[in-house]
């Protein structure tokens, strides 16, 4: 847990978009000023085809079944696709302005200074090999040192300052019962495995993970100072007990359920019934007034797991293991700031966990550290770079067309009453679109920073971001804020503030592309725009309405209804096999499958609303429908390790991409008729079996 963050202000998200008609929308004028698409001659890439492949049994390798056949993942990739394509051009970008910053001489105290000896620190090598250990020695006595319950939890108080990791943490958020009031929250973390599932589950994968996990561990108390033998204890002492916390942890489908994990408690409450620690004193070691914390509501997502962990932690016999719990994931943690060896030693449980060969470049990992830190300062040279005012026009006018398609889904939806139609509608209606960049950049006053020793710089980051968050948790809520910074490639949903979002970077093809072919863009970034508009009505969006409050607008009939087609793609989703043994978890994915569903239907609609019931035009032989979900499947053309898919499977609400793809176009009536699909395809469905939701 990153203490006193703001948390919930951003529902974590990713794309696709849908299907619907209607009269209106204006056409696009798509830009001329380019002189070709970037993605072959009209936006898709036939190349990656593989056209012995049938669409019907297969539909994402019909469309890049050659490239997935021949591209070979690199060794310092764990996966690639147009995701990390466009990541990789964007962090060339973000490189080229940080050494230019790098390159020139500031006054100290801007900006520019800070982000260019940012960059510097982490890339003097030779420094860092030089000092070794030596930069957190003073973390690593202050550990050692610890020699009370009272002094451990003062260390836990300050985790975020120490660099370790803590077993409870205080946090901030949004109430979701009133989005314009703050919250504070207590949550039990600790976990260093991806999820439960991977300390609790006993088979021979899991268990030989595990028997790495305690190596690791060994390995990095090493660096610290432990002998062998001492090591090799703590390291099963250090399972053991995240082994107890995981057993109280939510199921992950549980966590993101957003009525399960709101439970409001007074301060009070609070004390009253999680009386094994001592409030005033914990608040006030985490740098917060107890004043302060009487006067906020309070929201645990999970309050079974607090008093389990506070019982681990107020146990005396168990004061050792946490302090080699601490240097553990202190050393662990610091390893990319430190010193080459440590580094590489770190990286190898990496390799074992994900499946990576090799570190990427060091200045890769550089420039993910610095725009970490600085995101919104370079974000704001980042756009008026390389994000073309057009392309934000056109984009809004995008975002009108798919509103209006959504629209005219939800009346003719012929499961949903009228009553619940006007709900939805006023929510649709109330979506607020930020594009691009936000109204307002971060500056960065009060946070020093030097060309000297990293991690210097480092402890003045965390003491910057302690008390920005502090200060943050008593300021009124800010809707212009955004939980991405410009040069990600991503966008999201925040059933919060009723928002969609979408930074510059993916704003890109193949996601958008002005010289492209209408049907590429609606296939593409329409789909994008609808699946985060679906998300304000997924299984948890749908929770909120049209002012971001979590309450229950349904009718009940048609919540029901809802229930029992989401039930259908649930059952679907679950019977996928990413790995031999390894399904895919229908209900963890479910949100992300909906906006998956929703987005191409919605999108779709808009695109012949577009048309405005005219045919579009034949090229290279394919119709417009055919270009539209040729374009939709090229997003999640993509290659992964076994490792990382195993991870995501376990830790990631997002199916795989294969099934982004043939999991979401087997529902889509129009699919059907653009590649002739029939019964006795693989992926044929009839259409009473087929899920229609938005």
């Amino acid at each position: 847990m990153r203490k006193l963050r703001l948390a919930g202000v951003v529902s974590a998200l990713t794309l696709v978009a849908a299907c619907s008609s209607v009269s209106m929308p204006t056409n696009i004028p798509f830009l001329t000023n380019k002189p070709e698409p970037v993605m072959g001659e009209w936006g898709v890439d036939l190349t990656t085809q593989d056209q012995t492949v049938k669409p019907g049994d297969d539909f994402y390798r019909y469309t890049s079944g050659t490239w997935l056949n021949e591209y070979q993942l690199p060794e310092d990739k764990t996966r690639f696709g147009a995701f990390d394509k466009l990541a990789d051009q964007a962090q060339e970008n973000v490189k080229a302005i940080i050494l230019e910053l790098g390159d020139e001489s500031y006054d100290k105290g801007t900006v520019e200074q800070k982000i260019g000896d940012l960059y510097k620190s982490y890339m003097d090598l030779e420094r860092r090999n030089e000092l070794g250990m030596a930069p957190i020695q003073q973390e690593l006595d202050k550990i050692a040192a610890i020699s009370s319950r009272q002094e451990l939890l003062s260390a836990f108080a300050n985790s975020d300052l120490l660099g370790v990791q803590a077993p409870i943490g205080i946090g901030g958020g949004l109430d979701r019962k009133d989005p314009n009031q703050k919250t504070l929250a207590a949550g039990v973390g600790g976990l260093n495995l991806p999820d439960r599932d991977f300390y609790l589950v006993d088979n021979e994968q899991f268990e030989f993970i595990r028997g790495e996990y305690k190596k690791h561990i060994a390995n990095m108390l090493g660096f610290a100072g432990y002998d062998a033998e001492r090591a090799k204890t703590a390291a099963e002492n250090i399972l053991a007990i995240e082994t107890k916390i995981a057993k109280n942890q939510m199921a992950r489908e549980e966590r993101r359920d957003a009525s399960k994990t709101y439970n409001p408690f007074t301060y009070e409450e609070v004390k009253q019934e999680f009386s094994g620690l001592e409030w005033d004193w914990f608040i006030t070691e985490s740098g917060l007034n107890p004043e302060i914390a009487a006067s906020k509501k309070w929201v645990i997502s999970n309050p079974s797991a607090i008093n389990p962990a506070l019982k681990l932690i107020n146990n005396k016999a168990n004061l050792q293991i946490w302090k080699d719990y601490m240097t553990f994931t202190l050393v662990a943690g610091s390893a990319g700031a430190l010193h080459e060896e440590l580094e590489q030693a770190a990286f190898e449980f990496s390799k074992i966990m994900s499946g990576q060969q090799v570190m990427s470049p060091r200045w890769k990992r550089a420039v993910g550290f610095v725009s970490g830190t600085f995101g919104e300062a370079i974000g704001e040279v980042y756009v008026k770079r390389h994000f073309p005012e057009e392309s934000k026009a056109m984009m809004s006018d995008l975002v009108g067309n798919v509103k209006e398609a959504l629209r005219a889904r939800i009346q003719k939806l012929e499961w949903m009453t009228e009553e619940t139609k006007v709900s939805a509608e006023q929510k649709m209606d109330a979506f607020n679109t930020k594009i691009g960049y936000p109204e307002k950049f971060e500056d960065y006053a009060g946070l020093e920073i030097t060309d000297g020793d990293l991690f210097d710089n480092i402890r003045n980051v965390r003491t910057y971001s302690r008390a920005k968050s502090i200060e943050d948790l008593q300021k009124p809520v800010d809707r212009t804020e955004w939980g991405m910074t410009p040069q990600t490639v991503n966008a999201y949903y925040s059933p919060l503030f009723n928002e969609i979002v979408f930074p510059a970077a993916i704003l890109q093809a193949p996601f958008f592309d002005p010289a492209a072919d209408a049907a590429v863009n609606y296939g593409a970034i329409g789909v994008v725009i609808a699946h985060e508009m679906s998300h304000g009505f997924d299984d948890q969006g749908r929770k909120s309405d049209a002012k971001g409050v979590l309450r229950d607008w349904w009718n009940s009939k048609d919540a029901q209804e809802f229930e029992k087609r989401a039930d259908q793609l649930v059952s679907q989703y679950n019977s996928y096999e990413a790995l031999p043994g390894q399904f895919v978890d229908g209900r963890f994915t479910l949100g992300e499958n909906i906006g998956d569903l929703g987005g191409v239907m919605i999108a779709y609609e808009a695109y012949k609303m577009h048309l405005n019931g005219e045919e579009d035009e034949v090229i290279d032989g394919l119709t417009g429908d055919q270009r539209f979900f040729l374009a939709y499947a090229q997003l999640w053309k993509g290659k992964m390790r076994d490792q990382a898919l195993l991870q995501r499977l376990k830790s990631d609400p997002h199916s795989p991409g294969e099934f982004r793809v043939n999991g979401i176009v087997r529902n889509v009536d129009a699919w059907y008729d653009a590649f002739g699909v029939e019964p006795g395809d693989k992926l044929y469905l009839p259409p009473e079996k087929r899920v229609r939701i938005w």
